[in-house]
């Protein structure tokens, strides 16, 4: 078994050596002959681990820090954008087709990739999950993802209101009319669960509007605001 180099002049736990150590040990790189041999040899004598020795060799960081590199996004595809609505915005499964496809096997969960998506995907890259992810979370709206979740009932619990451009007062109107999801007890009758009617001005913000009681959901000419 071939012996590990020496450095001469070295006493275990000798802190003064440990400068013309780490010199010699930089001479043996600048000369490509150092190797791990050397820096083990200058540990056991110095009394310190390898890593210590290698933190030593390491050169000064000198300047301002690198600049991190932009990762480049990708860019959604239409057919990535069907299959969203296909698999009903799970990404997992969106994945898992697409990955299938460019593999050459065609099939995901025993069932093939219906032949729309397979035809848009055949010449594409190999897409990770993580990668569609966060593509999908910087493209389409949430009220849109919601609504290929959980239909209408998800568009309206994830939309965004007031995206509009900046308008003068009174001059445009976003207008809503739902049922609240809460009973209220009458004195006398029925519970019933209320009927919200909200008018928000795009150009103050400001909104009027009030519930209304009523068993039946108002005309399009009767909204009950205050």
């Amino acid at each position: 078994m071939p012996t590990a180099p020496t450095l001469a002049g070295h006493g275990k736990g000798v802190g003064g050596e440990a400068p013309g150590a780490v010199e010699r040990l930089s001479r043996l790189r600048e000369d490509e002959a150092l190797t791990a041999a050397h820096v083990r040899t200058v540990a056991t004598a110095l009394d310190v681990c390898e890593r210590t020795v290698w933190r030593w060799l390491a050169p000064p960081k000198t300047g301002a820090p690198a600049e991190p590199v932009e990762r480049p996004r990708y860019e959604l595809s239409d057919t990535d954008r069907a299959a969203f609505t296909f698999y009903q915005g799970n990404i997992a499964a969106l994945a898992r087709a697409g990955q299938a496809v460019t593999a050459g096997d065609g099939s995901t969960a025993g069932a093939p990739v219906p032949d729309f998506l397979a035809d848009g995907w055949v010449k594409a890259k190999t897409v990770t999950e993580r990668t569609l992810q966060r593509a999908f979370l910087a493209g389409p709206d949430p009220g849109a993802a919601g609504g290929v979740e959980t239909g209408e009932a998800g568009r309206r619990a994830a939309s965004v209101y007031l995206r509009r451009p900046d308008a003068l007062r009174g001059r445009t109107w976003e207008m809503d009319h739902k049922q609240l999801p809460i009973l209220v007890l009458l004195p006398k009758g029925k519970a019933l669960a209320p009927r919200l009617t909200t008018g928000v001005d795009d150009g103050t913000a400001r909104c009027s509007g009030g519930p209304s009681p009523s068993p039946r959901p108002p005309g399009p000419c009767s909204p009950r605001c205050t």
